[in-house]
Protein backbone atom coordinates (compact mmCIF):
# COMPACT_ATOMS: atom_id res chain seq x y z
CA UNK A 1 0.00 0.00 0.00
CA UNK A 2 0.99 3.54 -0.92
CA UNK A 3 2.03 5.49 2.24
CA UNK A 4 -0.63 8.35 3.01
CA UNK A 5 2.47 11.06 2.75
CA UNK A 6 2.89 9.91 -1.20
CA UNK A 7 -1.54 9.46 -1.18
CA UNK A 8 -1.49 13.37 0.24
CA UNK A 9 1.13 14.95 -2.68
CA UNK A 10 -0.62 13.13 -5.39
CA UNK A 11 -3.65 14.48 -4.30
CA UNK A 12 -2.40 18.14 -3.95
CA UNK A 13 -4.20 20.67 -7.27
CA UNK A 14 -0.96 21.30 -9.27
CA UNK A 15 -0.87 24.89 -8.03
CA UNK A 16 0.16 23.39 -4.67
CA UNK A 17 3.33 21.10 -5.79
CA UNK A 18 6.68 22.15 -4.97
CA UNK A 19 9.78 21.29 -5.85
CA UNK A 20 10.09 18.80 -2.94
CA UNK A 21 7.13 17.18 -3.29
CA UNK A 22 8.58 15.97 -6.83
CA UNK A 23 11.80 15.01 -5.09
CA UNK A 24 9.73 13.04 -2.59
CA UNK A 25 7.52 11.07 -5.46
CA UNK A 26 10.67 10.43 -7.30
CA UNK A 27 12.13 8.84 -4.77
CA UNK A 28 9.71 6.87 -3.16
CA UNK A 29 8.84 5.60 -7.08
CA UNK A 30 12.23 4.88 -7.88
CA UNK A 31 13.04 1.73 -5.50
CA UNK A 32 10.94 -2.19 -5.75
CA UNK A 33 7.46 -2.02 -3.80
CA UNK A 34 6.46 -5.57 -3.90
CA UNK A 35 3.93 -4.06 -1.41
CA UNK A 36 2.01 -2.02 -3.27
CA UNK A 37 -1.13 -3.28 -5.94
CA UNK A 38 -0.31 -2.91 -9.50
CA UNK A 39 -2.61 -0.79 -10.72
CA UNK A 40 -1.84 1.83 -7.75
CA UNK A 41 1.61 2.18 -8.63
CA UNK A 42 1.28 2.29 -11.99
CA UNK A 43 -1.67 5.06 -11.93
CA UNK A 44 0.67 6.78 -8.83
CA UNK A 45 3.83 7.03 -11.63
CA UNK A 46 1.87 8.06 -14.41
CA UNK A 47 0.22 11.01 -12.14
CA UNK A 48 3.93 11.90 -11.16
CA UNK A 49 5.10 12.23 -14.82
CA UNK A 50 1.82 14.18 -15.43
CA UNK A 51 2.52 16.49 -12.80
CA UNK A 52 6.23 16.65 -13.59
CA UNK A 53 5.32 17.84 -16.79
CA UNK A 54 2.75 20.83 -15.73
CA UNK A 55 5.09 22.39 -13.33
CA UNK A 56 7.45 22.24 -16.28
CA UNK A 57 10.34 19.98 -14.83
CA UNK A 58 12.97 19.41 -17.26
CA UNK A 59 12.65 16.87 -19.71
CA UNK A 60 15.58 14.74 -19.15
CA UNK A 61 14.42 15.12 -15.51
CA UNK A 62 11.45 13.47 -15.94
CA UNK A 63 13.01 10.75 -18.31
CA UNK A 64 15.75 9.81 -15.41
CA UNK A 65 12.47 9.43 -13.77
CA UNK A 66 10.66 7.06 -15.92
CA UNK A 67 13.74 5.23 -16.19
CA UNK A 68 14.23 4.34 -12.90
CA UNK A 69 10.37 4.44 -11.87
CA UNK A 70 9.84 2.02 -14.85
CA UNK A 71 12.89 -0.75 -13.80
CA UNK A 72 11.39 -0.85 -10.14
CA UNK A 73 7.82 -1.47 -11.64
CA UNK A 74 8.89 -3.88 -13.95
CA UNK A 75 11.49 -5.85 -11.14
CA UNK A 76 9.31 -5.83 -8.18
CA UNK A 77 6.65 -8.68 -8.18
CA UNK A 78 4.85 -9.02 -11.48
CA UNK A 79 3.29 -6.48 -12.99
CA UNK A 80 0.77 -5.52 -15.29
CA UNK A 81 2.37 -5.02 -19.33
CA UNK A 82 -0.50 -2.55 -19.94
CA UNK A 83 0.76 -0.02 -17.45
CA UNK A 84 4.33 -0.93 -18.59
CA UNK A 85 3.35 0.15 -21.92
CA UNK A 86 1.77 3.41 -20.63
CA UNK A 87 4.99 4.45 -19.21
CA UNK A 88 7.11 3.44 -22.14
CA UNK A 89 4.42 5.67 -24.51
CA UNK A 90 5.02 8.70 -22.00
CA UNK A 91 8.67 8.40 -22.74
CA UNK A 92 8.71 8.20 -26.34
CA UNK A 93 7.10 10.71 -26.47
CA UNK A 94 9.62 12.56 -24.44
CA UNK A 95 12.19 11.71 -26.62
CA UNK A 96 10.40 12.69 -29.63
CA UNK A 97 9.86 16.73 -27.84
CA UNK A 98 13.56 16.84 -27.47
CA UNK A 99 14.31 15.31 -30.73
CA UNK A 100 15.97 11.84 -29.42
CA UNK A 101 14.63 10.15 -32.47
CA UNK A 102 16.58 6.42 -31.61
CA UNK A 103 15.74 6.30 -28.63
CA UNK A 104 12.25 7.12 -28.92
CA UNK A 105 11.79 4.61 -31.53
CA UNK A 106 13.81 2.31 -29.06
CA UNK A 107 11.07 2.82 -26.75
CA UNK A 108 8.40 2.12 -29.70
CA UNK A 109 9.83 -1.01 -30.20
CA UNK A 110 10.10 -1.99 -26.25
CA UNK A 111 6.25 -0.70 -26.57
CA UNK A 112 5.57 -3.59 -28.75
CA UNK A 113 7.78 -6.58 -26.98
CA UNK A 114 5.45 -5.86 -23.47
CA UNK A 115 2.52 -5.45 -25.53
CA UNK A 116 3.26 -8.83 -27.81
CA UNK A 117 4.43 -10.53 -24.66
CA UNK A 118 1.36 -10.22 -22.77
CA UNK A 119 -0.28 -12.64 -24.75
CA UNK A 120 -1.11 -15.85 -22.83
CA UNK A 121 1.35 -18.22 -25.19
CA UNK A 122 -0.52 -21.69 -26.11
CA UNK A 123 1.56 -24.24 -25.13
CA UNK A 124 3.58 -26.24 -28.09
CA UNK A 125 2.13 -29.77 -28.14
CA UNK A 126 5.76 -31.57 -29.57
CA UNK A 127 3.99 -34.45 -31.02
CA UNK A 128 1.61 -32.34 -33.30
CA UNK A 129 2.35 -32.05 -36.71
CA UNK A 130 2.41 -28.06 -37.96
CA UNK A 131 2.00 -28.04 -41.84
CA UNK A 132 3.81 -25.16 -44.50
CA UNK A 133 2.49 -25.07 -47.39
CA UNK A 134 4.99 -23.41 -49.87
CA UNK A 135 5.66 -22.98 -53.68
CA UNK A 136 9.12 -23.83 -55.29
CA UNK A 137 11.96 -21.08 -55.34
CA UNK A 138 15.60 -20.94 -53.96
CA UNK A 139 13.94 -19.83 -50.77
CA UNK A 140 12.19 -22.34 -49.92
CA UNK A 141 14.44 -25.29 -50.41
CA UNK A 142 16.85 -23.35 -49.08
CA UNK A 143 14.59 -23.81 -45.88
CA UNK A 144 14.84 -27.33 -46.72
CA UNK A 145 17.91 -27.40 -47.28
CA UNK A 146 19.03 -25.90 -44.23
CA UNK A 147 16.34 -27.09 -42.02
CA UNK A 148 15.42 -23.78 -41.39
CA UNK A 149 11.76 -21.48 -40.90
CA UNK A 150 11.73 -18.37 -42.62
CA UNK A 151 9.39 -16.30 -41.40
CA UNK A 152 7.99 -12.60 -42.99
CA UNK A 153 6.07 -9.38 -42.02
CA UNK A 154 2.58 -9.84 -42.57
CA UNK A 155 2.45 -7.04 -44.77
CA UNK A 156 3.07 -9.66 -47.57
CA UNK A 157 0.17 -11.64 -46.61
CA UNK A 158 -2.83 -12.34 -48.60
CA UNK A 159 -5.61 -10.88 -46.51
CA UNK A 160 -5.90 -6.72 -46.09
CA UNK A 161 -7.38 -7.21 -42.31
CA UNK A 162 -3.73 -9.58 -41.67
CA UNK A 163 -3.11 -8.19 -39.04
CA UNK A 164 -5.81 -5.96 -37.60
CA UNK A 165 -3.22 -4.22 -35.43
CA UNK A 166 -1.34 -3.02 -38.75
CA UNK A 167 -4.96 -2.15 -40.27
CA UNK A 168 -5.91 0.12 -37.11
CA UNK A 169 -2.57 1.37 -36.99
CA UNK A 170 -3.09 2.08 -40.59
CA UNK A 171 -6.71 3.43 -39.96
CA UNK A 172 -5.28 5.98 -36.76
CA UNK A 173 -2.23 7.60 -39.45
CA UNK A 174 -5.37 8.20 -41.81
CA UNK A 175 -6.80 10.64 -38.98
CA UNK A 176 -3.80 11.89 -37.25
CA UNK A 177 -5.56 15.12 -37.73
CA UNK A 178 -7.68 14.17 -34.85
CA UNK A 179 -5.18 13.15 -32.44
CA UNK A 180 -3.04 15.50 -30.19
CA UNK A 181 0.61 16.06 -31.90
CA UNK A 182 2.30 13.87 -29.93
CA UNK A 183 -0.04 11.05 -30.01
CA UNK A 184 0.49 11.43 -33.29
CA UNK A 185 4.18 11.15 -33.49
CA UNK A 186 3.50 7.96 -31.25
CA UNK A 187 1.59 6.38 -33.69
CA UNK A 188 3.76 6.61 -36.41
CA UNK A 189 6.72 5.44 -34.56
CA UNK A 190 4.98 2.65 -33.39
CA UNK A 191 3.69 2.20 -36.98
CA UNK A 192 7.42 2.36 -38.12
CA UNK A 193 8.58 -0.21 -34.99
CA UNK A 194 5.69 -3.12 -36.19
CA UNK A 195 8.25 -4.02 -39.09
CA UNK A 196 10.23 -5.92 -36.54
CA UNK A 197 6.77 -8.23 -35.92
CA UNK A 198 7.74 -11.36 -38.44
CA UNK A 199 4.72 -14.17 -38.51
CA UNK A 200 4.92 -17.97 -39.82
CA UNK A 201 1.63 -19.60 -40.81
CA UNK A 202 1.00 -23.24 -39.99
CA UNK A 203 -2.08 -25.74 -40.47
CA UNK A 204 -2.40 -27.08 -36.76
CA UNK A 205 -4.59 -28.87 -34.26
CA UNK A 206 -8.28 -28.84 -35.08
CA UNK A 207 -10.72 -26.84 -32.41
CA UNK A 208 -11.39 -30.68 -31.62
CA UNK A 209 -7.61 -30.60 -30.23
CA UNK A 210 -7.34 -33.70 -32.12
CA UNK A 211 -4.37 -33.88 -34.19
CA UNK A 212 -4.40 -33.10 -37.95
CA UNK A 213 -2.84 -35.60 -40.47
CA UNK A 214 -1.95 -34.23 -43.87
CA UNK A 215 -4.89 -36.28 -45.31
CA UNK A 216 -7.01 -33.84 -43.18
CA UNK A 217 -6.03 -31.05 -44.68
CA UNK A 218 -8.26 -28.77 -47.16
CA UNK A 219 -7.61 -29.40 -50.28
CA UNK A 220 -8.26 -25.50 -50.79
CA UNK A 221 -4.71 -25.18 -48.74
CA UNK A 222 -2.88 -27.01 -51.66
CA UNK A 223 -4.72 -24.95 -53.88
CA UNK A 224 -3.88 -21.04 -52.60
CA UNK A 225 -0.23 -21.74 -51.02
CA UNK A 226 1.27 -24.80 -53.35
CA UNK A 227 0.98 -23.18 -56.46
CA UNK A 228 -2.10 -24.94 -57.31
CA UNK A 229 -0.96 -28.42 -56.30
CA UNK A 230 2.43 -28.01 -58.22
CA UNK A 231 4.56 -27.04 -54.86
CA UNK A 232 5.07 -29.03 -51.38
CA UNK A 233 3.88 -29.58 -48.17
CA UNK A 234 6.47 -29.47 -45.33
CA UNK A 235 5.36 -30.97 -41.40
CA UNK A 236 6.95 -29.64 -38.60
CA UNK A 237 7.33 -30.74 -34.72
CA UNK A 238 8.49 -27.81 -33.17
CA UNK A 239 10.21 -29.00 -29.81
CA UNK A 240 11.10 -26.61 -26.60
CA UNK A 241 14.39 -26.24 -28.13
CA UNK A 242 13.40 -24.48 -31.24
CA UNK A 243 11.34 -22.23 -28.65
CA UNK A 244 13.97 -21.74 -26.78
CA UNK A 245 16.57 -20.37 -28.99
CA UNK A 246 15.54 -17.00 -28.29
CA UNK A 247 17.87 -13.98 -29.45
CA UNK A 248 18.22 -11.09 -26.49
CA UNK A 249 14.86 -9.10 -25.56
CA UNK A 250 13.01 -11.74 -28.17
CA UNK A 251 9.97 -13.18 -28.41
CA UNK A 252 8.99 -16.51 -30.38
CA UNK A 253 5.63 -18.51 -29.69
CA UNK A 254 3.03 -19.91 -31.84
CA UNK A 255 -0.90 -19.09 -30.81
CA UNK A 256 -3.77 -20.45 -32.92
CA UNK A 257 -6.12 -17.73 -34.92
CA UNK A 258 -9.67 -17.20 -33.59
CA UNK A 259 -11.80 -17.02 -36.32
CA UNK A 260 -14.56 -14.35 -35.73
CA UNK A 261 -17.77 -13.67 -37.78
CA UNK A 262 -17.31 -10.03 -37.31
CA UNK A 263 -14.33 -7.96 -36.78
CA UNK A 264 -14.77 -4.55 -35.44
CA UNK A 265 -12.29 -2.18 -34.47
CA UNK A 266 -12.32 -0.04 -31.61
CA UNK A 267 -10.42 0.64 -28.57
CA UNK A 268 -10.86 -1.92 -26.26
CA UNK A 269 -9.34 -4.40 -28.87
CA UNK A 270 -6.14 -6.14 -27.19
CA UNK A 271 -2.96 -6.68 -28.44
CA UNK A 272 -3.67 -10.71 -28.91
CA UNK A 273 -7.05 -10.09 -30.91
CA UNK A 274 -5.23 -7.63 -33.13
CA UNK A 275 -2.66 -9.96 -33.44
CA UNK A 276 -4.64 -13.54 -33.75
CA UNK A 277 -7.78 -12.62 -34.90
CA UNK A 278 -9.20 -13.21 -38.50
CA UNK A 279 -12.88 -13.37 -40.70
CA UNK A 280 -14.13 -16.96 -40.34
CA UNK A 281 -13.90 -17.12 -43.75
CA UNK A 282 -9.98 -17.88 -43.19
CA UNK A 283 -11.50 -20.86 -40.89
CA UNK A 284 -10.57 -23.61 -43.45
CA UNK A 285 -7.25 -22.50 -42.78
CA UNK A 286 -6.91 -24.04 -38.94
CA UNK A 287 -4.28 -21.82 -38.89
CA UNK A 288 -1.23 -21.90 -35.82
CA UNK A 289 0.48 -18.78 -36.32
CA UNK A 290 4.35 -18.64 -35.25
CA UNK A 291 4.91 -15.36 -34.20
CA UNK A 292 8.59 -13.58 -33.45
CA UNK A 293 9.48 -10.57 -32.60
CA UNK A 294 12.85 -9.23 -32.19
CA UNK A 295 13.85 -5.20 -31.78
CA UNK A 296 17.33 -5.92 -33.00
CA UNK A 297 16.67 -8.10 -35.93
CA UNK A 298 15.20 -6.17 -38.94
CA UNK A 299 15.98 -8.53 -41.76
CA UNK A 300 12.91 -8.68 -43.93
CA UNK A 301 12.56 -12.04 -44.43
CA UNK A 302 14.50 -14.32 -40.70
CA UNK A 303 14.92 -17.37 -40.15
CA UNK A 304 14.84 -19.56 -37.06
CA UNK A 305 16.82 -22.95 -36.50
CA UNK A 306 14.74 -26.02 -36.66
CA UNK A 307 17.39 -29.03 -36.86
CA UNK A 308 15.86 -32.28 -36.76
CA UNK A 309 12.11 -30.47 -36.87
CA UNK A 310 10.92 -31.67 -40.44
CA UNK A 311 8.57 -34.40 -39.50
CA UNK A 312 8.33 -35.09 -43.24
CA UNK A 313 7.98 -33.45 -46.81
CA UNK A 314 4.95 -33.79 -49.16
CA UNK A 315 4.36 -32.95 -52.62
CA UNK A 316 1.46 -32.00 -54.42
CA UNK A 317 -0.48 -34.11 -57.02
CA UNK A 318 0.90 -31.44 -60.08
CA UNK A 319 4.68 -31.50 -58.55
CA UNK A 320 6.50 -31.85 -61.79
CA UNK A 321 9.51 -34.51 -61.71
CA UNK A 322 12.07 -31.73 -62.19
CA UNK A 323 10.68 -30.09 -59.07
CA UNK A 324 10.67 -33.35 -57.46
CA UNK A 325 14.51 -33.80 -58.04
CA UNK A 326 15.41 -30.52 -56.70
CA UNK A 327 13.38 -31.49 -53.35
CA UNK A 328 15.74 -34.62 -52.82
CA UNK A 329 19.13 -32.99 -53.22
CA UNK A 330 17.18 -30.31 -50.82
CA UNK A 331 16.87 -32.77 -48.52
CA UNK A 332 20.30 -34.67 -49.08
CA UNK A 333 21.18 -37.90 -46.67
CA UNK A 334 18.56 -36.15 -43.88
CA UNK A 335 16.26 -38.43 -42.78
CA UNK A 336 13.46 -37.23 -43.83
CA UNK A 337 10.33 -39.04 -45.65
CA UNK A 338 9.29 -37.53 -48.82
CA UNK A 339 6.06 -38.11 -50.18
CA UNK A 340 3.57 -37.25 -53.32
CA UNK A 341 -0.16 -36.47 -52.84
CA UNK A 342 -2.78 -38.35 -54.84
CA UNK A 343 -6.12 -38.47 -55.06
CA UNK A 344 -8.06 -41.07 -52.94
CA UNK A 345 -10.24 -43.67 -56.00
CA UNK A 346 -12.64 -44.17 -53.36
CA UNK A 347 -12.84 -40.53 -52.21
CA UNK A 348 -11.99 -38.36 -54.92
CA UNK A 349 -12.73 -35.11 -52.68
CA UNK A 350 -9.55 -36.77 -50.39
CA UNK A 351 -5.88 -36.76 -51.35
CA UNK A 352 -3.47 -39.26 -49.75
CA UNK A 353 -0.01 -39.49 -49.32
CA UNK A 354 1.93 -42.32 -50.91
CA UNK A 355 5.95 -42.57 -49.88
CA UNK A 356 8.47 -41.85 -52.82
CA UNK A 357 11.51 -41.13 -51.05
Amino acid sequence: MIPDKIHTILSLSNSKWQKKDIETLASYFSTLKDDVKCNEWANAILRTIEIMKKQGVDSNEILAFISKAKNAFIHSSPRSNKQICDMLEEECILYINIGEMDKAFQCAKDYLFWAISHIKKTAANNAMGYFSFRTFSKYSLSDIKNETISLAHPSVFNDPLDTMFLFSLECYIKNLSSLPKEKQEFKLMLKKATNYIKLRCFVGNRKDGNEVLISDVSNLMWAHYANGHRGFCVEYTLDDDFFNQNEQDSLIFIHEIDYQNQLLLDGNLSIRKMLLQKAADWSYENEMRLLFFSPNNNNAYPTLKCPNCIKAIYLGTKCSELNAEEMRKAIGNKNIPLYRMEVNKKDLTHLDPVRIG
